[in-house]
């Protein structure tokens, strides 16, 4: 037995940080939205591929902020799409910040077996796309922040999925 979870690979975590902390909503003080697309191996059948959309802002007069995050996430015959909401609350000290972020939502998973080139054309699990996997997610964060530095935490994808080979539990 094989126990793992997988999120999406992303780049450039330094100008989108929600995309691992959902306590980082609102640190910019405006709305931002961050747009990215991570293509590997080009060119290779079933190469990695991951877009991401994510935009938050703060509230005004209120220490919240408020955002989401979309994205897709394809690799071979695997496509995962995620849409979450996010929510951060702002502890203001004197030169600092603590942010505490919670982010749920949802991810739609789909294997896609009909695409491979089947040998064993028997074999009934290689010729027909898995069921639609609709699994509730949820991330947890905490980013403090001053004028010189920042510290960030999170716990991403604290819930728990299983696949039996039919469908997702």
């Amino acid at each position: 037995h094989a126990y793992g979870q997988y999120s999406p690979i992303q780049s450039q975590y330094m100008f989108n940080p929600v995309a691992l902390n959902p306590a980082a909503a609102g640190c910019e003080d405006a709305l931002s939205i961050q747009a990215s697309i991570r293509s590997q191996w080009t060119g290779f059948p079933g190469a990695p591929l991951t877009e991401n959309l994510t935009l938050h802002a703060p509230v005004k007069k209120e220490n919240a902020a408020f955002g989401m995050q979309l994205y897709a996430d394809q690799i071979g015959i695997d496509r995962n799409t995620g849409v979450f909401g996010i929510y951060s609350y702002r502890l203001k000290f004197e030169n600092s910040d603590l942010r505490i972020g919670l982010s749920a939502g949802v991810n739609f998973l789909k294997s896609y077996y009909s695409r491979l080139e089947v040998i064993d054309s028997e074999d009934e699990l290689l010729l027909n796309d898995s069921p639609l996997g609709i699994m509730p997610d949820a991330s947890f964060g905490l980013h403090y922040s001053s004028k010189k530095f920042f510290l960030s935490f999170a716990l991403p994808q604290f819930l728990t999925h299983s696949y039996n080979g039919q469908k997702f539990q």
